[in-house]
């Protein structure tokens, strides 16, 4: 294990320990290469050099490496078909990559081939991936963009992964067959796609938990039937309820700064998410298609700590008009924030037959229009306590 995390590089001399079985180059921020002769350590089991972050390329011959159990990181060379750095492809013979892999610099990936020969998908024991195109600039050609999308396309993830984190994909379309086979899939994470037209269909994916997606998705408009995977026989072929996003408890989506619409055009024979316990929807300034927020039959969500909306106002009041509560069990409102100068004009909360308590001292509607702006509290709702706010200057009274 190196602790000299100011080291720039190793001696070609390491190379002559065959038996080494372990080299441990975590946190070595400033290794800018490894040896060039990294292919003759043929014994090395793991090659740990997460935290590498000077590391802009790994040596040809590593594909040598064929016992290699655990590799944090490989790091795609930008010189094309330089002979001396890696190409994606040394991954094809490491069939014994285990637990975590770190993937950088696929935007010099040479083409769909290359990915192809990966055999990512063959890596069953990989459980944790992350793939970073790598981009120095935003601006990108046509080519680039085709580029990207035959390359994720062809890179075909493991099937058994868990984990997915994708960033600097320059391609419009990531809506990739395997991409909705990832039976075991937990954890989704896209970030700075910035070409991205759709989401994939993620919503038939059963074991989906936490799904983010948020920075740079410049180009994303419009969210719809695709994103759950909705296909025009789903509900003609199935006279049974539809479950999409089965497990989905926490959905992030921020920084989407052109997202206009979320529109689903659904029956009652389809619920969508009915795990989500937190759903975080931020610097969003385009959306304007969110007209109602509805919580409806959540049975496991317990409890929400605090509610904030920030809905500006703008020219279109029929904008962000209501938020409705209904049929969720044992609620507890801890506290409901609504932004000044919001267009909230109607606050529902219905059906709540074990809801205990409102804390009002932050149930504020600030600039709400006063003469339209309603609460709504059905007679079933068990509230003992609510606190009455001090008067708020051009907002109402609760």
């Amino acid at each position: 294990m190196f602790l000299l995390t100011l080291i720039k590089e190793l001696p070609e001399t390491l190379c002559q320990v065959y038996n080494l079985q372990t080299l441990n180059l975590s946190n070595c921020w400033d290794l800018e290469k490894l040896p060039e002769g990294m292919g003759k350590l043929i014994n090395l089991r793991h090659l740990i050099n997460y935290g590498t972050r000077k590391l802009s390329c790994m040596p040809k011959g590593i594909e040598r490496l064929v016992f290699l159990r655990t590799l944090s990181k490989l790091v795609v060379g930008g010189d094309g078909h330089n002979s001396r750095v890696c190409s994606l492809d040394c991954l094809k013979k490491f069939d014994y990559l285990r637990g975590s892999l770190v993937i950088r610099g696929l935007g010099n990936v040479i083409d769909g081939a290359e990915a192809m020969n990966a055999d990512l998908r063959s890596k069953k024991y990989l459980l944790d991936l992350k793939l970073y195109f790598n981009y120095k600039s935003e601006a990108s050609s046509t080519e680039v963009c085709r580029k990207d999308e035959v390359v994720l396309e062809a890179l075909h993830a493991p099937p058994d992964l868990e984990t997915l984190f994708l960033t600097g994909y320059r391609g419009i379309t990531m809506s990739f067959d395997w991409m909705a086979s990832l039976t075991q899939l937990r954890k989704l994470t896209l970030k700075d796609c910035i070409n991205c037209e759709h989401l994939p269909p993620l919503g038939k994916l059963p074991l989906l938990q936490y799904l983010e997606i948020r920075r740079g998705m410049r180009s994303l408009k419009r969210v719809g039937n695709e994103f759950l995977g909705i296909k025009n026989n789903d509900e003609s072929s199935s006279s049974s309820l539809l479950i999409f996003f089965p497990k989905l408890n926490r959905l992030i989506l921020e920084n989407l700064e052109n997202w206009e619409d979320w529109e689903y055009e659904i029956t009652e024979d389809i619920a969508i998410m009915p795990c989500l316990s937190s759903c975080e929807i931020a610097d969003c300034p385009k959306l304007k298609a969110l007209q109602r927020l509805n919580i409806d039959y959540c049975p496991v969500l317990k409890q929400w700590a605090a509610i904030y909306l920030h809905l500006p106002i703008t020219s279109d009041r029929r904008q962000h008009t209501s938020l409705a509560f209904s049929k969720a069990l044992d609620q507890t409102l801890g506290s409901f924030s609504a932004c000044q100068k919001s267009a909230l004009q109607n606050l529902y909360i219905r059906q709540l037959s074990s809801l205990r308590i409102i804390t009002g001292d932050k149930m504020l509607l600030g600039e709400c229009a006063a003469s339209i702006a309603k609460t709504f509290l059905e007679s079933d709702a068990a509230v003992i306590d609510i606190k009455q706010p001090e008067p708020v200057a051009a907002g109402i009274r609760l």
